[in-house]
Order: structure tokens, then C-alpha cells, then sequence
């Protein structure tokens, strides 16, 4: 239950910082919102257009030899193929070539400068700053801003357009150069079954032996029993592995090494750590001509990282090949001790046959070796043949999906984002603002500040606007304010009879003439002999209140020239008299430190039930702390909100040290419609309207002053 209490107080307080300081929150908040607006106002008017464009994978493998490792499969999502051509489509070859056939250097040049080219390159950029790629697809966005929608699409347009063709050459390049080394491969091979046939055909001849199907597996001469074909089969399958890998380790020892690093796929050796790190040392190398092309020079930390990283690249992938030449050369001898011992078993099967049988094996090997080397040969040309004519159809590694048309509305400034956002910030800058006023204000706000910092009670809380009852009349709503003030200040008083009663402050302006002159009218008008004795000397104002001079008074008593009768004077309220300050000269300056003081009380005392004696501030001036010492009762006058909390602690020090009877404090001048804090203490206004005008009248004394009255901030 207390945390709630607590929680729902807090929560109060919070309002009732808003509701001070409400004009501070709305001036703020109306300048952002205006400068958000004037903003909105002269910013130029941009329009947007964009190209959607895709990227497909590099085409730059072809597998010669056919098989299940073939290259060429086009149209396979490549991981980072986006942000890579993302990077080259902002580069300056392709932005370059935009600038020059748009013609943007002379149409952007002004004032008689000509822009180089690199400007119109980084105006060029800032216009694209909404191009990017589009997350988990091979998708480019190129979105332009201008001013002239035409220039925005046209721009959007010639880029897709020059990228297109610059990605196309790049990759017809590739393309071109790969066909060129595995057109020399194939030759090889050709002039290689070439001689293999010339070596049947001279066999055939010398040892005169007939074959009625020269160019298929099958031969019509007798070349033994089961025992020798089987062998003869065994030896062939074992001729073509070593053919095989003779071949292979053929074509690692021709090429060189970084021809080798991307033909192993072609040689049907597949190898899962130079497919891990060909691509890596490829980007490498592109990144490398990237820099360089974009001025970087030979030296520059960017470009020495990349030949770093594609130097040890290149290490690891020639260690590696060096390794799949080791294996292949060791599983060629093994093949070939494979079919030195299949040989040696075939040997030993034919070891009785005839000569010719001989001769036919001879051939028949020579024969095997010519159909083998042309199987492959022919896989390689069909191959070969089908990857050109792919070549020539063409390949297109960017298409575009949506061309920039001009927009008929400009995208940006985007004024309802802005001025909602504009709204947002004035609102929480405005009351940033006024909690940090909050913070900042040290004055005193609330009845339990002033109780803690003094530890005296609050007997009374005068709201703001309330003037003098003298002019006004007791049977007013401002008059309950006082008769509560009047109450709780006999119930803390410790004597009961007359007294002389002061009211003290810090500063000056804080009400304490005023809430003095009305207490005493309350107290007068309560049956009460009362005497009102002006003793601010320097700075006098009760005189007003009745709207009499000051000339003789308390001044002109204390220097005795005059009586205290002669003084006296009667005001227009019963049972209410009244002394004013009097002619202050510098002979009487100071005469408040006497003992005639302490006679006059004495004496105001003895024919009054009630001496209030008025009082400069106490803070500055002697007067009001004699005063205090003089006077049966002190009570401590507080203006809500004006001076800071320190000035109480001063306030009642004084008093203390002036041995006067400090019994509590006013607070004044209370905003009540404005701080929730004090709506309560001024419920008694609803009690004072009459029945007939409840439903018209506005409540008196809860904010305003009254006219032809003194406020409580005068005096």
C-alpha cells in the first residue's frame, strides 16, 4: 500500500513540473516544430528513381575432359557475389564512363569552374547514396537522387547500362583466354592419337596381321585362349589408368604454376583444398588490380596486405600442388607396377603360343593405346565444341529486372517523418528542458520542504493574488486563508494574553507587510484590540494599506518627538490602530537598538490584546533581528518558488541567534492552479460562492491579483 502511495506521489510530482512549466515546454517545443518546418521549407525537393538489376556467378571454368567435374554450369549463387560487384559498380571505371557519356562535367560545372572529374565522381556517389544490395539475393539496387526526375532515371539507367557492359567484356575475357589454353590442350591430344594410329597401322603391316575392324574394340584375329584375353583385358584397363595418370602428370609438368592452380578441375582431379583456396587467391588478386586501378600506389598499406595475402595464397596452393604431383606420380608407379605385373602373369599365359600370337599382342596393345587416346580425345572435342558454341550464343552476367522511369513526386525531404519527428524531439527537449529548470531551482516548492528544512510547522498557505482584506472586507473566500493562519498560530503559541507578534523574512518582496496587515485585520475583525506598528523604518508600506502619511510615527516616538498618542491613529476597521514608521533622519537611524523600543511595546502591550509590529528583511539589516528579540512571537514568511532553499536556514539562524520565539512559517504567494501540491489548502473558495452563481463565477484568489489592491509580491 505505501509503494503505491509512494509511487502515485511521485508521479504528481512529475505533473506538477509539467504544469509549472508548461510555457517553457510549449516554447520549445514550437521552435523545433517551426525549425523543423522552415527546414522542410528550403530544402531542395529531390526525386527518386532506381534500377533493379542481378548478378549472376563468373563463367570462367570449362572442363575440356568432360565428366561430373565440368565447369560452365552457369547460374549458381556465388556467397558475397552481391557486395563484391556492389563495390565494382561504385567504382570510378564504371562511374568514370557514366560522367562522359552523360555529359555531367558540363552540365554540372557552374560559375564559370570547370569540375574535374573526380568532383563530379564524389557528387556523382552522394547522389547514389541509396544504392545497395538486397540481403539473401544476388539483386543490386542503384537508386539515384536529384532535383530533375529526368536526371535521376537517366543517371540510374547509364549506370545499369555500363555496368552490364563492362561485367559482359570482363567475362568474355575470361572466357576467350580459357578456350585459347584448352584449344592447345586439345591439339596436343589430337597430334597424340595421331601417332598412336601410325603405330597400329605400321604393327599392322609389318606383322601382317588382318583386322576387319580397325577402328572398334573387337578384332577378327585369333590372339589366344581365355586365359590370355582375360589377361589382355586386365592389362588394358591397367594401360589405360597408366595412360591416364601419364597424361595427367603430363599436362602438371606443361603447364605452369598459375595455370596449373585453375586447370586441376579440367584434369579431373578434384581437390578439396585448392577449391577452398583458388577463390580466395583469386578475389585476391582482383582485389590487388581494384586498388592499383583506383590510383592506390605500390607502397600503400592496402595494396602491400593484398600481395601479402595473395603471395601466402599462392604458397599454400603450390604447396599443394606440389603435393598432388607427389600422389600422382605415386599412384602412376604403382599403376605401373600394376601392369608390369600383369604383364609378367600375360607373359607367362602366352609363353608357349606361337609367334604370331605374339605379334597379334603386340598389335592388339598398340591398338588398345590408339582407341583409348581417341575416346578421350573425341570427349574433349565434343566437350570443347559445345562450349564455344555456348561462347558464341553469349552470356549476360547482369539483367536487369527494372529500369528508372522519372518519379512524378520528389522522395526527399520526406516532410512527415521530419516535422513527426520534429514533434517527438520539441516535446522531449521541452520537458527535458523544464525538469532541468526543475533541477536547477533550489527555491522552496512544497509545505514538507520547508518543515524539514526549518523543523517547524507551516502554519498558513497563502495563495497567490490575494491583496488587502482592509480594501476588500472580511466576508470574502481570501479572508479563510488567514482566519486558518490565525488559528494555527495561537494553537503554537505557549502563552496565552496579548503579545507582540512579527513577521520576518530573508528577502525583500516576499509578502511579509502583507500577510502581516491582513492577520491583523482578522484578529481585529474577531473582536481583538489590535495594533498595527509600521517598524521597517527604511522601507515603509502599512501607510498604504490605510491610505495615510507617515509623517509622525514610530521613528518620531523613538527619538521623542512625539508621544505614542499623538502616533495613534484609528482606521476605518474597528478595534484596528495603527502606527506608521514615521520621519527617519540619520539622527534616527539605528534608535530601534534602545531600550525605548522595549518601553514602547511594553506600553502598545499593556492597552492592545495584539501588537503586530512590521519588520525590515532579517538577512542585511538589525531592525528586524531587535525586533524578533523584542516581540513574544516571530513567524517566518516564505515566498513560494523565489529564493533559494539556503536563505531559510539563514532566516532561522538569525532568529536564534536574536534569542526570538521562532514558532513557524507562511508559505506565500502559492500558484495553487498550477501545482497540484496545494489545490486542497484552497478548497474553502467553493464554500464562499453563493448557490445562485455557482455555475458562473470563477473562484477568487486562486490566480490573479485584484485591481486596485496590493498582491502579496509587493510588500
Amino acid at each position: 500500500m505505501n509503494d503505491t502511495s509512494e509511487k502515485k506521489l511521485h508521479f504528481l510530482d512529475y505533473w506538477s513540473v509539467v504544469r509549472y512549466r508548461w510555457a517553457i515546454i510549449l516554447i520549445v517545443f514550437l521552435l523545433v516544430v517551426a525549425a523543423a518546418g522552415v527546414t522542410c521549407y528550403f530544402l531542395p525537393r529531390e526525386y527518386f528513381s532506381r534500377v533493379l538489376i542481378e548478378v549472376k556467378p563468373d563463367d570462367n571454368t570449362l572442363n575440356v575432359f568432360g565428366g561430373a567435374a565440368g565447369g560452365g554450369i552457369r547460374g549458381t549463387r556465388e556467397a558475397g557475389l552481391p557486395q563484391k560487384e556492389f563495390q565494382i559498380l561504385l567504382s570510378k571505371v564504371v562511374l568514370y564512363t557514366v560522367i562522359d557519356d552523360l555529359k555531367l562535367i558540363e552540365k554540372w560545372s557552374e560559375d564559370g569552374r570547370r569540375l574535374t572529374k573526380e568532383e563530379a565522381y564524389y557528387r556523382l556517389r552522394k547522389m547514389m547514396s541509396d544504392t545497395k544490395e538486397l540481403r539473401l539475393t544476388d539483386m543490386i539496387q542503384i537508386g539515384v537522387y536529384s532535383t530533375d526526375p529526368q536526371e535521376a532515371a537517366n543517371i540510374a539507367n547509364t549506370v545499369a547500362k555500363v555496368y552490364q557492359e563492362h561485367r559482359k567484356q570482363y567475362q568474355e575475357k575470361l572466357l576467350s583466354d580459357a578456350l585459347s589454353q584448352f584449344r592447345e590442350s586439345l591439339e596436343e591430344k589430337e597430334r597424340a592419337v595421331n601417332e598412336a594410329r601410325e603405330t597400329v597401322r605400321r604393327i599392322r603391316e609389318e606383322k601382317g596381321i588382318i583386322d576387319l575392324n580397325p577402328e572398334g574394340i573387337d578384332s577378327s584375329s585369333e590372339v589366344g585362349g581365355n586365359t590370355v584375353r582375360q589377361s589382355e583385358t586386365m592389362v588394358t584397363e591397367a594401360k589405360s589408368r597408366v595412360a591416364e595418370l601419364s597424361a595427367q602428370l603430363a599436362q602438371i609438368d606443361q603447364l605452369k604454376p598459375d595455370e596449373l592452380m585453375t586447370s586441376l578441375p579440367h584434369l579431373n582431379i578434384q581437390d578439396p583444398t585448392i577449391s577452398r583456396l583458388l577463390p580466395l587467391y583469386q578475389e585476391a588478386v582482383l582485389e590487388e588490380a581494384r586498388l592499383v586501378g583506383a590510383g592506390l600506389g605500390d607502397r600503400h598499406p592496402k595494396v602491400n596486405s593484398v600481395r601479402a595475402q595473395k603471395h601466402i595464397l599462392a604458397v599454400q596452393l603450390n604447396e599443394q600442388v606440389k603435393a598432388i604431383r607427389a600422389s600422382l606420380v605415386t599412384r602412376l608407379k604403382v599403376a605401373e607396377a600394376a601392369l608390369a605385373n600383369l604383364t609378367n602373369t600375360r607373359q607367362e599365359a602366352k609363353g608357349d603360343l606361337e609367334q604370331d600370337r605374339k605379334n597379334a599382342a603386340e598389335y592388339q596393345v598398340a591398338k588398345d593405346n590408339y582407341l583409348q587416346a581417341k575416346k578421350m580425345y573425341d570427349a574433349a572435342k565434343s566437350n570443347y565444341d559445345a562450349q564455344v558454341l555456348q561462347f558464341k550464343v553469349g552470356f549476360y552476367p547482369a539483367k536487369v529486372w527494372e529500369e528508372a522511369e522519372p518519379s512524378f513526386a520528389p522522395a526527399r525531404p520526406n516532410v512527415l517523418a521530419i516535422m513527426s519527428i520534429a514533434v517527438v524531439v520539441g516535446l522531449l527537449l521541452g520537458v527535458s528542458l523544464a525538469f532541468f529548470l526543475e533541477y536547477l531551482d533550489t527555491s522552496v516548492k512544497t509545505v514538507d520542504e520547508v518543515e524539514e528544512l526549518l523543523k517547524l510547522p507551516v502554519l498558513g498557505v497563502i495563495p497567490k493574488g490575494i491583496g488587502s482584506l482592509v480594501n476588500q472586507g472580511l466576508d470574502i473566500a481570501d479572508s479563510e486563508a488567514y482566519r486558518i493562519l490565525q488559528t494555527n498560530l495561537e494553537l503554537n503559541r505557549k502563552e496565552v494574553g496579548p503579545a507582540v507578534i512579527t513577521f520576518v523574512s530573508g528577502g525583500v518582496g516576499e509578502g511579509k507587510s502583507t500577510t502581516l496587515n491582513n492577520l491583523a485585520y482578522v484578529y481585529a475583525r474577531a473582536g481583538n484590540r489590535v495594533l498595527i506598528v509600521d517598524g521597517d523604518l527604511r522601507r515603509s508600506s502599512q501607510h498604504v494599506f490605510f491610505g495615510m502619511d507617515k509623517s509622525v510615527g514610530l521613528a518620531d516616538i523613538l527619538s521623542g518627538a512625539c508621544s505614542m498618542e499623538d502616533a495613534l491613529r484609528e482606521t476605518k476597521v474597528p478595534d484596528l490602530w495603527f502606527i506608521p514608521a514615521g520621519h527617519l533622519t540619520d539622527q534616527t537611524k539605528g534608535i530601534t537598538n534602545t531600550a525605548l523600543m522595549a518601553d514602547f511595546l511594553n506600553r502598545a502591550k499593556s492597552q492592545f490584546d495584539y501588537v503586530f509590529i512590521d519588520s525590515p528583511p532579517i538577512l542585511g539589516l538589525s531592525d528586524a533581528s531587535i525586533l524578533s528579540s523584542l516581540a513574544d512571537v516571530t513567524v517566518m514568511v516564505i515566498q513560494y518558488r523565489r529564493f533559494p532553499r539556503s536563505m531559510l536556514e539563514r532566516v532561522r539562524l538569525a532568529v536564534l541567534q536574536a534569542k526570538g520565539n521562532l514558532v513557524g512559517a507562511v508559505l506565500n504567494n502559492v500558484d495553487a492552479t498550477r501545482d497540484s501540491h496545494y489545490q486542497y489548502y484552497t478548497q474553502y473558495y467553493t464554500y464562499y460562492r453563493t448557490p445562485d452563481k455557482q455555475s458562473s463565477e470563477t473562484p477568487v484568489g486562486a490566480a490573479g491579483s485584484r485591481k486596485g489592491s496590493l498582491t502579496p509580491d509587493e510588500y
